[in-house]
C-alpha cells in the first residue's frame, strides 16, 4: 500500500516486495540509525573498549606509582591516577596489585617544560605550556617479556599565567592525556 502510494506521488521510485517504497526504507533506516545514536549517547559517560586486541591471558593490569625524575611536587602521583583512570574508563583491563596482575606498566616522569607560547603586543605573557614526558615500559607477567617499551612520550597543557591555579589545571590535562595514550599503546601493540 505504501508502496502504491510513494509510487503514485511521483516518488519515482519502484515498490519493495514488502510493500514500502526505496525512499521510504532509506528514511526508516536512517531514523533506525539516529534512535540507535542517541540510545548508545545516554548512557552519560562514553566507554570504549578494545578488549579483543589483547591476548587471551592479560585481563588484568598493575600500574605502580611512577618514578618522578622531575621532581615536580604530586605528578607522580596524579599520573598514576590519571593512567588508572583511563583504565578504568576503556573496560579493557581491569586494574590490580601487582601481586595479582597479569601485566605491570611502569612509568618515569623524565621532564616537566613550562614555557611561554603566546604574548600579548606589549609582549607580556599570555598563554604558557607546560608538557610533560615520560618513559614507559609494558611487561607481560605471565610470559616473563617486555611488550613494549616507549621512550619521550609528550603530553601537554596550556594556561594563563595570570591565574596560579590555571596551571594545576594544564598539568591536569597533560596527565589526562597521557593516560589515554598509554591505553592506546597498551591496546594497539599486540
Amino acid at each position: 500500500m505504501l508502496g502504491r502510494i510513494a509510487h503514485r506521488r511521483g516518488s519515482g521510485l519502484p515498490a519493495s516486495r514488502w510493500g514500502v517504497g526505496l525512499g521510504w526504507g532509506l528514511v526508516l533506516l536512517a531514523l533506525h540509525l539516529v534512535a540507535s545514536a542517541v540510545l548508545l549517547g545516554t548512557g552519560g559517560c562514553w566507554h570504549y573498549s578494545f578488549t579483543g586486541t589483547l591476548p587471551t591471558h592479560i585481563k588484568t593490569v598493575a600500574v605502580p606509582l611512577f618514578e618522578d625524575k622531575a621532581f615536580e611536587h604530586g605528578l607522580a602521583e596524579l599520573l598514576t591516577d590519571a593512567v588508572i583512570s583511563a583504565f578504568g574508563q576503556s573496560l579493557a583491563l581491569k586494574v590490580v596489585d601487582e601481586e595479582r596482575a597479569d601485566s605491570v606498566l611502569q612509568g618515569t616522569v623524565v621532564s616537566v617544560v613550562d614555557e611561554a607560547v603566546s604574548y600579548t603586543a606589549s609582549e607580556q605573557v599570555q598563554e604558557r605550556r607546560i608538557a610533560i614526558r615520560i618513559d614507559v615500559t609494558y611487561y607481560d607477567v605471565r610470559n616473563r617479556k617486555m611488550v613494549w617499551e616507549r621512550q619521550g612520550i609528550e603530553e601537554w597543557g596550556t594556561y594563563d599565567p595570570s591565574d596560579p591555579s590555571s596551571r594545576d589545571s594544564a598539568i591536569a590535562e597533560a596527565a589526562g592525556k597521557l593516560g589515554r595514550e598509554m591505553i592506546n599503546l597498551t591496546l594497539s601493540d599486540w
